[in-house]
């Protein structure tokens, strides 16, 4: 009895996903479900694969930052260079590697030279400030219990916090993005504009104000939750 063939999770289906993608940006009218299906189905699954291998098998890890972080970082760098993809110049998977390569690798020379010039002062310091260690804990433990309770109060009065359709949608697809995500720091992350632009169908300039919004409110609020233990927005309804 033979062994059913593994399907390759960078094949030909995701080869045509991405020209079929880039097809429909040069589009004035397209149907924004065929292009988040193409997205959340195919590309964006096989660039996070792609990124996992090349990092384990390359080994380009960063002391700085988490593998998850270091994967994302790579899959928004894919993301923003699918448009410069063409068939007739390869496959994309070959294309996309070599991309993802020259990206990490560029990463962790600039790291490398940055640690070379760095003192780590944990080394000097026998004590490693472990009340700062377990300060940082705290902050954080806190800021996921503040991050649900932000996340459902924010749904509830995202009909006040904005005046515009569109801006509603951008938050709306905000929200969600933060209410699924494990990782806190997704304001430095250059994926959350992406997601947002297929979730809601707007431009990058439109998000950057809605984000810059949501963070200084979040963190405005944060603080006062940190204080008084409660979720107080009122300045902003």
């Amino acid at each position: 009895m033979s062994k059913t063939k593994r399907k390759p999770y960078f094949g030909k289906e995701v080869q045509a996903a991405i020209i079929r993608y880039n097809e429909l940006d040069k589009q004035e009218n397209y149907k924004l479900a065929e292009k988040n299906a193409l997205f959340s189905d195919l590309i964006y699954p096989a660039f996070m694969k792609l990124a996992e291998n090349i990092i384990n098998t390359k080994k380009y890890y960063r002391y700085d930052t988490s593998f998850h972080d270091l994967q994302i970082d790579a899959v928004a760098f894919l993301l923003e260079k699918m448009p410069k993809y063409q068939e007739d110049k390869g496959k994309a998977y070959s294309y996309f590697t070599i991309v993802c390569k020259n990206y990490l690798l560029a990463l962790v020379k600039e790291n490398y030279k940055r640690e070379q010039q760095t003192t780590d002062l944990t080394l000097v310091d026998p004590d490693r400030n472990i009340a700062n260690e377990i300060s940082r804990d705290n902050y954080t433990e806190s800021l996921k219990d503040f991050l649900k309770l932000w996340c459902s109060w924010a749904d509830t009065n995202l009909e006040y916090l904005f005046n515009s359709t569109r801006d509603k949608k951008i938050a709306d697809s905000l929200i969600e993005i933060m209410r699924s995500s494990n990782d806190l720091d997704i304001y430095n992350k250059k994926i959350i504009y992406v997601l947002i632009r297929e979730r809601a169908g707007v431009e990058t300039q439109h998000i950057t104000k809605v984000v810059k919004i949501f963070k200084e409110m979040f963190f405005s609020m944060f603080e006062i939750y940190q204080k008084e233990g409660i979720i107080d927005g009122r300045e902003y309804l």
